[in-house]
């Protein structure tokens, strides 16, 4: 009950919905490289903000983003060579 009564009172202080920050920071960092490039990063938000625009918004899906913590990973170089045409990631 009173969670519900505070959540509401608060509700437009809290709303996010038009915060379109995260937006914009992704479509800057797309915009700042060349067609088909390989995009080297190395946080969630530049990672995450790039991908979403990607995926979401269909949006410069030309670019091949990759997070160089995630590079280590078998796993991920595996996923990820199969959209590197005539490149490699390297070991």
């Amino acid at each position: 009950g009173l969670l519900v009564w505070w959540a509401a009172r608060q509700w437009e202080a809290m709303d996010q919905s038009r915060n379109s920050v995260v937006l914009h920071f992704g479509k800057e960092l797309l915009d700042s490289v060349p067609r088909n490039a390989l995009f080297l990063t190395m946080t969630d938000l530049a990672t995450n903000a790039a991908r979403y625009l990607q995926v979401c918004h269909h949006y410069r899906q030309d670019v091949l983003v990759a997070d160089q913590n995630l590079l280590s990973a078998d796993w991920f170089v595996a996923g990820q060579a199969r959209n590197l045409a005539g490149g490699a990631v390297p070991r």
